[in-house]
């Protein structure tokens, strides 16, 4: 399934963006507060990734509006997002597969989310198609199916099979079965059954998903066990906990401690040599991992239980430094690989990645080293939507991929 277009509506600085295009690679481009943001945040939580927020908040419908719309909120929910994705041949096949040759009358389906976080499909559907499929799979006499072979709805079916006479044992069989069968109705079906599998999931990574210096294992098992919201640098973390099959009970035990460092620092070898393969601008880094117990002087929440501490060490210069505190551009390529890796491994669907702008710390050079990343390694598997405000990340032979993003007055945001 494909993203062809998208639109977002009532959301943040966004009254109407109008429908966006959207190739396998798109480059947003607009000036800070454009709503450049708004519009992936939207985008993503038409199917998050496990665990991220996927709720839209009534506190994000433009504030011109809200009053008058919190009124009619309950029986009206307004629309936020709507995309439009391209079937595959072989999503294609399967739906007709189980629906029948042609039950599709286009490959074009379009999923859109409103405040109340109800999804909803639109789909073109032929139901003779469908009837006419369950004719040809059921070994009925031929004198019965060349006269049920017209009906054109259930209901023509079903009414012909009752007024036959004689009903044998195969006509008897299929009247049991229909209503059993198509007790939903066929668009209801295909949606649950097959749309609803196919439907891309939306990974968003910002600078604030880039992975701590120093993680407090208590304090994320705490948000876990609360049910609470993890925010997007410790999924990161936990992301590079999975690829090595740990969890974070494994950190507070001391036995296992020299086993899962050196399986951390293996991950980040390789993860490291990957990234290694675009990023030029120093290669002789490399992730180090250690534990120790909190000092009590710290400010919450490092204050307590186990401190796993990420940092940087530099083969040239001979030093370490924390994770967060130097090298911002490779703290981010490398957190950004660490939670696609995991990604890859766990999703078996397609992915649309939405970066928000991911070459905020390079400078020109590096950010060209980002542009190739994207064309040579996500692009070729996953949809890319990007967003930036640097001239540097405008990739200048495909200049088809840009859409501007303004925010104008009384518009709003308009791409």
């Amino acid at each position: 399934m494909r993203l062809t277009r998208a639109r977002v509506t009532n959301y943040r600085s966004i009254d109407d963006s109008g429908w966006v295009s959207l190739d396998n690679v798109t480059c947003m481009v607009g000036k800070n507060e454009s709503g450049k943001t708004a519009f992936l945040q939207a985008l993503r939580r038409i199917n998050p990734v496990s665990g991220a927020n996927g709720a839209f908040d009534l506190r994000d419908f433009p504030r011109k509006g809200y009053v008058r719309y919190k009124r009619r909120h309950e029986e009206e929910p307004a629309t936020v997002v709507r995309a439009e994705f391209t079937l595959s041949e072989e999503e294609i096949l399967d739906i007709e597969s189980e629906f029948g040759k042609g039950v599709l009358r286009s490959d074009l389906v379009t999923a859109s989310k409103n405040y109340k976080n109800q999804r909803a499909w639109e789909l073109d559907i032929d139901e003779t198609a469908v009837v006419q499929h369950v004719i040809d799979s059921v070994d009925l006499p031929l004198e019965v199916k060349q006269f049920v072979g017209q009906a054109d709805t259930w209901e023509d079916l079903q009414n012909s099979l009752q007024s036959l006479e004689v009903k044998p044992p195969e006509v008897q069989k299929l009247l049991t079965d229909l209503p059993e069968r198509f007790q939903t109705d066929i668009r209801q079906q295909i949606i649950l059954q097959k749309l609803e599998q196919f439907l891309p999931t939306f990974v968003y990574f910002d600078n604030y998903s880039a992975m701590h210096g120093r993680i407090s294992i208590e304090n994320i098992k705490e948000r876990e066990f609360a049910g609470d919201d993890i925010d997007d640098a410790d999924r990161t973390f936990l992301a590079l906990l999975s690829l090595v099959g740990a969890d974070l009970d494994d950190l507070e035990t001391q036995t296992n401690y020299e086993y899962l460092k050196a399986e951390l620092e293996s991950a980040s070898i390789g993860i490291s040599d990957e990234i290694f393969q675009f990023w030029k601008q120093n290669t002789q880094l490399r992730v180090e991992f250690d534990l120790s117990q909190a000092n009590p002087t710290d400010p919450p929440p490092l204050n307590k239980g186990t401190i796993l501490h990420v940092r940087i060490w530099n083969d040239r210069h001979r030093v370490s430094v924390p994770f967060d505190e130097r090298s911002k551009g490779f703290v981010w390529f490398f957190s950004f690989l660490v939670y696609f890796s995991q990604l890859e491994e766990e999703q078996k669907g397609d992915m649309v990645m939405l970066l928000d702008e991911p070459g905020l710390n390079l400078h020109a050079l590096a950010q060209y080293d980002f542009l190739r990343f994207i064309d040579e390694r996500l692009a070729p598997k996953h949809q890319v939507v990007y967003t930036t405000h640097s001239p540097f990340m405008i990739n200048l032979d495909h200049l088809n991929r840009v859409r501007t993003v303004e925010d104008m007055d009384d518009l709003g945001t308009v791409v």
